[in-house]
């Protein structure tokens, strides 16, 4: 009569799931109504509760409603409590929406599957222990069952191990109502390991308290106790497992073993423990994946729990019964061992252990700077006397070392230089400088003048950078005699120098024939006129006006064939360098116009695109001619083997993006080859059979050395483009 009023609470879970049919949605809250037939105060729920809680908030975007009701049957299933409980949900879930329902039990499991009958088909169910007999050999669909099964045996091996003097087996305590497939489960296993091992299986169940207290104090000392848990007594009072536990276990003379963490503390010894959060997590993951693809769920499923077994012990209860350290497994959690001298007084530990290591460390750090300090001397000085360079170290502006080599460069004796002021040394124009800098303790990197014993001067490179040393503020100085290096670059610079020239007279020789021409005309011109002049003169009356036309035709020519000359002068003759600013429009149209009698003979025509904007630039007229020299015959000889009107050469110069200036020499040639491009600047490279390769490579070092840049590219529609960028006047 009592399971057949189960059918009597049947509406109201039908109730409760028709409101939750409707689809879940992210934005939503998650509802899970969770159905216990047992009571709250167990732990094993408590911990499976957490697990699900936490396995829902991890997956599930949105906020989550868990609900959670225990039907507490073991301890109130009198006539008519099942109506009432039922009367009751019905009123406090009135309205409240269900996404899934998680039953816990063979009744709330039966109860549950019951209200697919009545409309409940669309709601994702997780069956937990319950109905793993034949009661109900076909689930409905969407609904998921998960196996659970304690593993008694690895904690009766364990056991074994820890107590092998035991010679029976006692079960504590039975599991609660709604598990019974659970419980044949742990019946198995019990008579499957006390038949292996030849040890008898006692039970003690189904007593009041005060009769299991009398019972364990009776249990001999060569038993294996295992717990499954104690609830309720014979009596229908509620004792709670852990606290009956904690009750019993003094009166106890063998350890206890369990099979679940949560009695762990309350007097069990340990076993491989099963633990119910990760169950939970379980769960979770199931619920939220069903509703998160109802159609992967649209027929029923078992799944596994997953194996979260651990071997955990309690340490005082090791003690206690004298189970020696040796028989535990290795890997095993020992909880609660009593604090170690270190946990006692780790802080007095700490303070004299690190009295005692800073005290070592202190004696032997200052034993080590000293020998360190005593080799940093001598490497010092080793250094000092080795070095090429003049060094000087002085304090407060005078010095107080100096070094074999500054000795020499200033030809004093050493005694006469310490203490004198370092500036002093420099010449005048020089020494407030190096005094400003000394002064102000910043690094100073320059070249100056020393001023010998004698009175000579001595060109050099200082570098000083200021420091602490032994608690003085000291000056390091290094001067390196430039009289070597500076010789060595005026040499360089004159064979460049020369080198240049050779190359400018090499490009003239290249213009000889054209230049001739372009000097024949003007003096041909003068010559005609001069003859002209003289047969006027002889015929009488004299034509004034006719003589003065002739007399400027010859100044006109003779200024002409003056201009050509200067200019092949100013290229041949040599002589220093000038940097100033340069109208660099005028030097191109002077260029333009010496090569194009050239570029006329070779059928190529020459145009110009100067911009109005086009600033002025600094550098050295006669090298920046020499540049655009290069360029325009270099892009001509590029056009001979292009067919005769198609020779075009295009000089633009504009105005940078900077400020500066950007020339460009543009052929309609072949272009470059790419196997050269990498090349092109390099000296001796040449793309022309008779060349010298160095015309391109004198032309960017005069470009690099006007702070400006040369280079070459092809162009989408044929030929090749040469430019050089230069900085306008403002900038330098």
């Amino acid at each position: 009569m009592k399971r057949n009023s189960l059918v009597q609470a049947l509406p109201l879970v039908g109730w409760l799931v028709l409101r939750g049919a409707t689809r879940l949605c992210a934005a939503d809250p998650l509802a899970v109504l969770c159905l216990e037939e047992a009571d709250s105060l167990r732990p094993a729920y408590s911990s499976f509760i957490g697990g699900l809680r936490q396995g829902l908030a991890r997956r599930y975007p949105g906020r989550i409603n868990l609900y959670t009701e225990n039907l507490d049957l073991p301890r109130f299933d009198r006539p008519g409590y099942r109506a009432e409980v039922e009367a009751w949900l019905r009123k406090k879930y009135q309205g409240v929406r269900l996404d899934a329902v998680v039953a816990l039990g063979d009744q709330g499991s039966k109860w549950v599957l019951q209200m697919r009958q009545e409309g409940w088909a669309d709601i994702p169910v997780v069956l937990i222990g319950g109905l793993q007999t034949n009661v109900a050999p076909a689930l409905p669909s969407r609904t998921t069952r998960v196996e659970v099964r304690l593993e008694a045996r690895q904690t009766l091996e364990l056991a074994w191990r820890l107590w092998p003097r035991a010679k029976r087996v006692v079960i504590l305590g039975a599991t609660v109502s709604g598990y019974a497939r659970v419980n044949q489960q742990l019946d198995a296993q019990f008579q499957e390991f006390t038949t292996a091992h030849g040890l008898e299986l006692r039970r003690l169940s189904g007593l009041t308290m005060a009769e299991y207290r009398q019972q364990a104090a009776a249990i001999p000392p060569d038993s294996l106790i295992y717990y499954l848990g104690l609830s309720v007594d014979a009596a229908g009072v509620y004792v709670g497992p852990r606290e009956a536990l904690a009750e019993l276990g003094p009166l106890l003379q063998a350890p206890v073993f369990v099979a679940t963490e949560t009695y762990l503390g309350h007097g069990a010894a340990g076993g491989a423990c099963y633990q119910f959060s990760a169950l939970g997590d379980e769960v979770g993951r199931l619920v939220v994946a069903a509703l998160r693809d109802p159609g992967s769920n649209a027929t029923n499923a078992t799944a596994s729990a997953p194996d979260c077994t651990r071997v955990m012990l309690d340490g005082r209860q090791l003690r206690r019964f004298g189970i020696p350290r040796g028989r535990v497994p290795a890997g095993a959690d020992v909880l609660f061992e009593p604090p170690s001298l270190w946990q006692y007084h780790r802080t007095v530990i700490l303070l004299v252990s690190g009295a005692l290591l800073a005290q070592t460390l202190t004696i032997g750090g200052l034993l080590l700077q000293r020998r360190r300090l005593r080799e940093s001397r001598e490497r010092w000085r080793l250094l000092v006397a080795a070095s090429f360079e003049g060094i000087a170290i002085s304090e407060q502006g005078r010095l107080t070392e100096v070094n074999d080599q500054l000795v020499e460069m200033l030809g004093y004796r050493r005694e006469e230089l310490i203490g004198v002021e370092l500036a002093s040394l420099f010449s005048a124009e020089h020494r407030a400088q190096i005094a400003a800098g000394m002064a102000e303790g910043r690094p100073v990197r320059a070249e100056h003048e020393l001023v010998r014993k004698d009175g000579t001067r001595l060109p050099v490179a200082i570098q000083g950078r200021s420091g602490t040393c032994h608690h003085h503020h000291v000056r390091f100085s290094a001067l390196r005699d430039l009289t070597e290096s500076q010789r060595a670059a005026r040499e360089l610079q004159a064979h460049r120098d020369q080198l240049a020239h050779a190359e400018r007279v090499s490009t003239l020789g290249l213009l000889a024939s054209s230049l001739a021409h372009e000097l024949t005309q003007p003096l041909t011109a003068s010559l005609q006129n001069a003859e002209s002049a003289e047969i006027i003169l002889q015929n009488h009356p004299v034509r004034y006006e006719e003589i003065l036309a002739i007399v400027r035709d010859i100044k006109a020519n003779d200024l002409r064939a003056a201009k050509v000359i200067a200019s092949m002068r100013a290229l041949l003759v040599r002589q220093e360098v000038e940097f100033k600013p340069q109208d660099l429009a005028a030097i191109l149209r002077e260029t333009v116009e010496l090569v194009r009698p050239d570029a006329a003979q070779r059928g190529v025509v020459i145009r110009e695109e100067l911009s109005a904007s086009l600033g002025r630039v600094y550098g050295d007229r006669v090298q920046l001619q020499q540049v655009v020299l290069n360029l325009l015959l270099n892009a001509m000889q590029a056009l001979g083997a292009v067919p005769a009107g198609e020779r075009t050469i295009l000089v633009r110069a504009r105005q940078h993006f900077d400020g500066g200036a950007r020339v460009e020499v543009t052929d309609s040639g072949p272009g470059l080859p790419a196997a050269s491009k990498p090349h092109l600047f390099e000296p001796f490279f040449s793309t022309k059979p008779s060349g010298l390769g160095i015309g391109l490579a004198i032309s960017r070092r005069i470009m690099e050395s006007h702070l400006g840049y040369l280079g070459a590219e092809n162009n989408p529609q044929g030929g090749a483009t040469f430019w050089i960028e230069l900085p306008e006047v403002s900038t330098l």
